[in-house]
């Protein structure tokens, strides 16, 4: 709608000049052709495909994990990070959306979900357990 009307504008001012009477012989030079910019679609990248992991439900000794997406996806691991461990572990590695993993009684911990359809990883959000501080999505 602006270009259209940037364009009206300059018409208007460019006519009254056009059709003044003048010199036949004085040839003015013509007028600039306003082009206006071509306008190409914002290309946005799709969502990515969110997991949603449930609030771990703790057992004492285990903990019950149940995550979903609104994409199936063919293969989904589980992620168990102890409180104060250097590197987190993989508590299951399947196609289903729930999972019980052992932990230890009276640790703190962090869980998180990976998800993957053959084409991309997809992640959850960390969830804790017992008061765990998840650092770095785990």
């Amino acid at each position: 709608m602006l270009i259209g009307a940037a364009a009206a504008i300059a018409l208007i001012a460019v006519v009254p000049v056009m059709i003044q009477p003048g010199d036949d012989d004085q040839t003015a030079p013509p007028a600039p052709v306003v082009t206006p910019p071509t306008r190409t679609a914002a290309t946005t990248p799709p969502a990515p495909t969110a997991i949603t992991l449930k609030p771990p439900q703790d057992n004492g000794t285990s903990v019950v994990l149940a995550w979903s997406s609104p994409k199936a996806l063919d293969r989904y691991v589980v992620f168990v990070a102890e409180q104060g461990a250097k590197e987190p572990r993989s508590g299951y590695n399947g196609s289903g959306t729930t999972a019980t993993v052992q932990i230890s009684p009276g640790l703190k911990y962090c869980f998180q979900v990976q998800g993957t359809d053959g084409v991309g990883t997809y992640t959850s959000q960390a969830r804790s357990i017992r008061g765990a501080t998840c650092v770095g999505g785990r």
